[in-house]
């Protein structure tokens, strides 16, 4: 659900991934197909939905915001329910 200027929570947790000393903010797809930044209202909820591996940074919305319209991303979910696993790479074959 995109969240609202009057709805909005003063910080989230956001999913990241760490390269090397870097941190990455993490970006999904919504059931339509559009990239979404996706913020979570509490450390657990984050956990449950993308698994308790997943790393965070916690970050105020309109910070949230900045980076994510700097990638090319207007929408931002607030506390999504449902995550699918990542695709694997297909399996390599190999020559007999």
């Amino acid at each position: 659900m995109p969240t609202s200027a009057t709805s909005s929570p003063a910080r989230l947790f956001v999913p990241v991934r760490r390269h090397g000393p870097a941190v990455v903010l993490r970006t999904f797809l919504d059931p339509g197909g559009v990239r979404t930044g996706v913020g979570f209202t509490s450390r657990d909820l984050l956990r449950e939905v993308l698994g308790a591996e997943c790393a965070c940074v916690e970050l105020g919305i309109g910070a949230l915001r900045l980076l994510l319209e700097a990638r090319g991303t207007t929408a931002l979910t607030v506390d999504p329910r449902l995550s699918l696993a990542p695709a694997k790479p297909p399996a390599r074959l190999v020559a007999a």
